[in-house]
């Protein structure tokens, strides 16, 4: 006899605060109505402990750090300025002028985590 058809997928949690006149144009697949983004996690090029960090690589960034004091956000390397600061990566704001933005082509930033997290959402916003 054939196989039970496989449920259906959960769709993914609701964001806590949807950004307000954005849209999520980097989505691949789309759910139930929902856009659904395709993420890469890449492993750290180093060793983290203590509170969470913002990692960041590529070449819009250098290899000091600063700590910053905005809710949710830790550290990274910083050297560049404006859109291309990591600042703009984890604040809770929205807009051209709260966005991190690579310098060039290839350019990354991500998150670190000290320990194993159940991760709720990435909200990604153009």
């Amino acid at each position: 006899s054939p196989s039970p058809p496989l449920p259906s997928p959960s769709p993914p949690p609701p964001s806590p605060s949807p950004p307000p006149n954005n849209t999520q144009n980097e989505s691949q697949h789309v759910h139930g109505g929902r856009k659904l983004v395709s993420v890469t996690l890449i492993k750290a090029n180093q060793e983290v402990s203590g509170s969470s960090m913002v990692q960041a690589t590529g070449s819009a960034f250098g290899s000091g750090s600063l700590v910053c004091n905005l809710p949710g956000a830790g550290k990274a390397p910083r050297i560049a300025s404006g859109i291309h600061c990591w600042d703009n990566l984890n604040d809770g704001l929205y807009g051209n002028s709260n966005s991190w933005i690579g310098r060039t082509d290839g350019d990354k930033a991500g998150v670190v985590l000290p320990e194993v997290r159940t991760i709720v959402g990435i909200q990604l916003a153009r």
